[in-house]
């Protein structure tokens, strides 16, 4: 069960935060609309384990670094606020 509630409204990110904190299920925010992702399946998570890894190794030592799909990213993009788990 989702502890983002379902709005006919949109959601501010204050909103999002404190329901993702407290939620089983992780949510994308978009533009004050939260949603579900989906699981990922054994291929998906091969993949993106095995580049993961790949990038891990390439950029030890370096400025950047990789996270895997539990680290959310925040993007302003003019007056929209998102919020992603990319991978």
């Amino acid at each position: 069960m989702s502890a983002i509630p379902v709005k006919d409204v949109l959601l501010s990110e204050e909103e999002y935060l404190e329901g993702e904190a407290v939620s089983l299920e992780k949510h994308e925010f978009v533009a004050g609309v939260a949603h579900a992702m989906a699981g990922a399946g054994f291929e998906h998570n091969t993949i993106a384990g095995n580049i993961f890894a790949a990038l891990h190794s390439r950029l030890r030592g370096q400025r950047c670094q990789p996270f895997n799909s539990d680290m959310k990213v925040r993007i302003q993009a003019d007056e929209h606020v998102h919020h992603y788990y990319p991978d």
